[in-house]
């Protein structure tokens, strides 16, 4: 389950960064510093079986929400209780390196997403199998294609079953033949997750997949409603 309780989340107004830094100067003289407010009074409860589809225009808070969701931005205000560990495929290509080999990669990307405790052999093999990537193992990513490394990106952090999937935007990475094996695998991974949250602008996959819907404006929750 989460659990999100009279959340706020502000951020700091740089639209002039001269009046930002003086009210950061003065604070100990309780100067006004100006902020946005990005996420307002938000009160979710997510439980089991819930398949959670977010709508809403670019700007309206969304991937912020998600953000929040995965523990990932901490809350200018409120609560936020997790009950299971969450996974969240925000940006696919986020933690890879250029100068390290896929190998290595696998084992940072592991790491950074706490996807496995102990990611041993037998597992790096498995990634790199279904990524199509065994004989560039020991290549460094600066010398793969953009495709090869969302091969790589994807192939790692789907390789474990999560309780909690939250995704922003549908992923379908590579050519044709990896785009059906990832959407496979990505279909699995739902159909098994206790949670699914996404975020979508594609108002028919949000149908197909979810079982309730968020509508969001200006960082509000304006409406939750089922899909039946």
């Amino acid at each position: 389950m989460i659990k999100l309780d009279n959340v706020f989340l502000n951020y700091p107004d740089y639209s002039n960064s001269g009046r930002y830094l003086r009210n950061l100067i003065f604070t100990f003289k309780k100067k006004k510093i100006y902020h946005f407010e990005i996420l307002k009074n938000i009160n979710l409860t997510i439980k089991k079986g819930d398949r959670i589809g977010i709508i809403g225009n670019n700007g309206s808070g969304k991937t912020t929400l998600l953000k929040v969701l995965s523990g990932l931005l901490p809350v200018t205000s409120g609560s936020i209780h997790f009950e299971d560990k969450i996974l969240s495929i925000l940006n696919i290509n986020s933690g890879l390196d250029d100068y390290l080999s896929a190998r290595d990669n696998i084992i940072t990307l592991n790491l950074i997403n706490n996807l496995k405790d102990n990611l041993d052999k037998y597992d790096i093999e498995k990634i790199l199998d279904f990524a199509e990537l065994k004989k560039y193992e020991n290549q460094p990513l600066k010398t793969f294609s953009s495709g090869m490394k969302l091969r790589l990106s994807f192939s790692v952090l789907t390789y474990i079953k999560p309780k909690c999937l939250i995704l922003d935007e549908w992923l379908s990475v590579g050519d044709t033949n990896f785009r059906e094996k990832s959407i496979n695998r990505l279909n699995e991974i739902i159909s098994s997750s206790e949670i699914f949250v996404i975020a979508s602008h594609d108002n028919d996959l949000i149908k197909r997949l979810c079982n309730k819907i968020i509508k969001i404006e200006n960082g509000k929750i304006i409406n939750i409603y089922e899909n039946l």
